[in-house]
């Protein structure tokens, strides 16, 4: 009998210490709420005690969360009206407010939907669409639609990034504290034109890169002429510095040649004579009849060249 007491004791301490007692993870926050209100936040990781029954520990996450917007459909400054779609980074800073106010992680994503969506309107309606969609304006090779006014490359005042930087500002100036909460991080996932325009658009671009690459084909055909031209040029500069050295190669060969004769006809003027005489008696038609007279050249080599 004692030892059934001393078990029942035992697990009565034991299930008293249990609900006493509780641990936080390095990535939560504990509320205490005693009877239902909150009296305490715990953030540094380890065990801790609390009132059995009375008190209940509620676990909040302590890291960055994300926030992810729906797509607004909204108009710009210049008229443009387009889906933004955003997206965030928010975190618990109060537990004890944020409990209070909004109690669930799903209760604080409402609440930033109601603050940030109506911040990023306001932010869109003040620029012009270039300004959502470029952070500088560095100068584009090809200019298309939005992206020049009057003839000129649009100006920069703000940019992506600093409109974001203004969505921050803006939800900040919400009293966001209020609810024990803190947005750290604001930005565009997507802009995109809404329906009933976005057709148009894709086609005036598709006007302008078939424009663009008209173009290239056009000052790449510009080039191939030149390149070809400039071939034809250099070929025929070969081919003449070619003729002249051939000409030049031909007349020294035959003034050589001439030479070599004058020279050869001068030292044996009868052998020459005789080699000219049989030449001409060679190239006669086969089959000719010649009548020669008694003192013809053709004759004198047979009399001693006399």
């Amino acid at each position: 009998m004692k030892k059934l007491v001393t078990l029942i004791l035992l697990a009565v301490v034991g299930i008293v210490a249990a609900a006493a007692t509780y641990t936080v993870d390095e990535t939560e926050q504990i509320v205490i709420t005693r009877f239902g209100k909150a009296v305490k936040a715990v953030k540094e990781p380890g065990l801790h005690f609390k009132i059995p029954i009375v008190d209940t520990a509620i676990s909040l996450e302590k890291r960055i969360m994300q926030w992810d917007g729906d797509p607004e459909n909204m108009p710009t400054l210049d008229k443009k009206r387009i889906y933004a779609d955003t997206f965030g980074f928010w975190n618990i800073t109060d537990p004890i407010k944020f409990y209070t106010s909004v109690r669930t992680l799903a209760g604080g994503q409402k609440k930033l939907d109601d603050l940030v969506d109506p911040a990023v309107r306001n932010v869109v309606t003040r620029h012009n669409l270039i300004e959502a969609v470029r952070s500088t304006d560095t100068p584009l090779v090809f200019s298309v639609g939005n992206e020049t006014q009057g003839g000129r490359q649009a100006t920069i005042e703000v940019g992506r990034d600093g409109m974001e930087t203004e969505i921050l500002e803006e939800v900040a100036s919400c009293g966001l504290d209020q609810f024990g909460m803190e947005v750290v991080f604001v930005g565009f996932k997507r802009v995109n034109y809404v329906g009933t325009v976005r057709e148009k658009v894709y086609g005036r671009m598709q006007a302008e890169r078939t424009r663009i690459a008209d173009l290239l084909v056009s000052e790449a055909e510009e080039q191939a002429n030149i390149i070809r031209g400039n071939m034809q040029y250099e070929l025929e500069e070969i081919a003449a510095e070619q003729n002249r050295e051939v000409a030049k190669t031909r007349g020294q060969a035959d003034a050589d040649a001439i030479r070599i004769w004058s020279e050869a006809i001068a030292t044996a003027p009868d052998f020459y004579s005789f080699l000219r005489t049989m030449q001409a008696l060679k190239d006669m038609p086969e089959g000719s009849r010649m009548v020669l007279t008694t003192d013809s050249e053709f004759l004198s080599p047979l009399k001693g060249g006399k």
